[in-house]
């Protein structure tokens, strides 16, 4: 039997930020690699992950600092 790969949407066309709770590398690199995610979308959440750890739903709001600190967010942006 024929096995069917399943079908998974470009977020990358709905939003352009991410924000994504960084619990370990592993989490991160299956998200990277199952939703096609550039290095550019993951660096907020592998350098909070670095810096802080894993600081459970918090990570989020770290997150969303320092893509505005980094001056990435712009008005009309939409943030995930």
């Amino acid at each position: 039997m024929k096995k069917v790969k399943p079908y998974i949407l470009d977020f990358k066309l709905a939003f352009e930020h991410f924000c994504i709770h960084a619990s370990g590398r592993a989490v991160l690199d299956e998200l990277e690699s199952n939703l096609a995610l550039t290095d550019w979308h993951m660096e907020p959440s592998r350098m909070m992950l670095h810096r802080f750890g894993n600081t459970s739903s918090s990570s989020l709001w770290y997150e969303l600092a320092y893509n505005e600190a980094k001056g990435r967010i712009r008005r009309r942006h939409r943030v995930w």
